[in-house]
């Protein structure tokens, strides 16, 4: 199976492996698309927590700030979008 392309793809599809290696090739956890989604939105929605904890843990290691924002869609929102 192909790796996902991107940090966000991986993020989003839950391949823990490739997010790792995307974060070792230094993929930026805080960049956005021009839709303004970002990789640890895509974890978060699709429920895959070992990406969400190793985007964060990643976050706070090279930044010493952690993720530059944590704005997530409300419940009610993702409910009604059409993903």
């Amino acid at each position: 199976m192909a790796r996902p392309r991107t940090l966000k793809s991986a993020s989003q599809a839950g391949d823990l492996d490739a997010v790792k290696y995307h974060i070792s090739q230094g993929a930026d956890v805080n960049a956005t698309t021009a839709a303004g989604h970002f990789a640890l939105g895509g974890a978060v929605i699709n429920g895959h927590s070992e990406v969400v904890e190793c985007l964060i843990a990643h976050a706070m290691r090279s930044s010493g700030t952690g993720l530059r924002t944590l704005s997530l869609p409300r419940p009610k929102h993702i409910a009604t979008k059409d993903l």
